[in-house]
């Protein structure tokens, strides 16, 4: 295990806490090797905790600011969760592509470490998310075994996966959404965020899809 990683309190230690929490550290980082360095040394932390995803650019130097910004996103990342910096168009789009990349790279990377059913749900959740063709031939097989189907109870599968939901509803009668919807191992606040964004979805798409129905 990482130094830098507390397996028993989930914190970042000394040498990567002041970046984490966008304060000011002790010593300065003075070289492009050791803000890279220190940047993968985040990445790492924040794959352990992706809840906790967030980078502030404020304890880096300013000059650093656009290699911390693209370095981050092409270790996993998502430049979304990156602040502090505004990045040109063509950064944006590299950083887009980088951060891509490597969370697809981080998936199969986890399934050929351990088969996807015995993977903890959030860990299913990225792989059914990050991997499209792959993610929605192991969401189908979920789906049809019915003691699956709670993983769309995880914190933003629904608004993550419906997409994918919706593909398979106009391929297969069985995982319908109005009989998705009527399962009862999903939740209230499941059944209400399938709700919402379907109600999203119909601003921008066929109102008259039986899907809406």
């Amino acid at each position: 295990m990482p130094k830098f990683f507390d397996p028993k309190k989930h914190i970042p230690n000394q040498d990567i806490a002041p970046y984490v929490r966008g304060t000011l550290p002790e010593t300065k980082l003075v070289s492009k090797a050791e803000v890279i360095d220190m940047v993968r040394k985040i990445a790492e932390f924040f794959e352990n905790n992706p809840e906790k995803q967030r980078l502030p650019l404020t304890s880096f130097h300013r000059k650093y600011h656009a290699l911390v910004y693209l370095t981050a996103a092409e270790c996993g990342i998502n430049p979304r969760k990156i602040f502090g910096y505004i990045p040109s168009a063509e950064e944006s789009g590299a950083a887009n592509k980088f951060y891509e990349k490597a969370i697809e790279k981080n998936a199969k990377a986890l399934l050929s470490q351990t088969p996807f059913e015995k993977l903890p749900p959030e860990k299913k959740l990225q792989v059914l998310v990050t991997l499209k063709e792959e993610g929605i031939l192991y969401l189908k097989k979920m789906l049809e075994e019915d003691d699956n189907i709670e993983i769309l109870n995880e914190k933003g599968a629904v608004r993550q996966l419906m997409l994918s939901l919706i593909e398979m509803d106009s391929k297969n009668d069985r995982l319908r959404m109005p009989a998705l919807f009527k399962n009862e191992k999903l939740s209230e606040n499941t059944r209400k965020e399938m709700k919402n964004v379907l109600e999203e979805m119909k601003k921008y798409n066929d109102k008259e899809s039986v899907v809406y129905r």
